[in-house]
């Protein structure tokens, strides 16, 4: 039996370009911003997975000018760290060096 072909939004570019969504969340540094970020691309891709092939090319070039926004928003929030989270990545801890003797 022939396979069934699989629909424009889950090809294999389309797939790198929700890897690269999740990396670029992944650099937010507050865990507020990074989940938003994550959420937000598994939200609009499982949203466009069924397009048709001439919604889904549109809706992969709205993605791509969204993952450089999103890269841009992340170098930003490397940036300007406030202070220690409450959830999320601590910083890293101090390490006391002791010398003996």
């Amino acid at each position: 039996p022939p396979r069934p072909q699989p629909s424009a939004m889950t090809s294999k570019p389309t797939l790198h370009l929700y890897r690269d969504f999740l990396r670029a969340a992944s650099r937010f540094q507050t865990y507020n911003f990074r989940e938003h970020a994550s959420r937000l691309a598994a939200h609009k891709f499982r949203a466009s997975r069924d397009l048709p092939a001439p919604a889904a090319a549109a809706a992969r070039e709205a993605a791509v000018a969204q993952l450089e926004a999103l890269r841009r928003q992340a170098a930003v929030s490397e940036m300007y760290f406030w202070s220690d989270p409450v959830v999320g990545r601590p910083r890293r801890p101090t390490v006391e060096v002791k010398t003996v003797g």
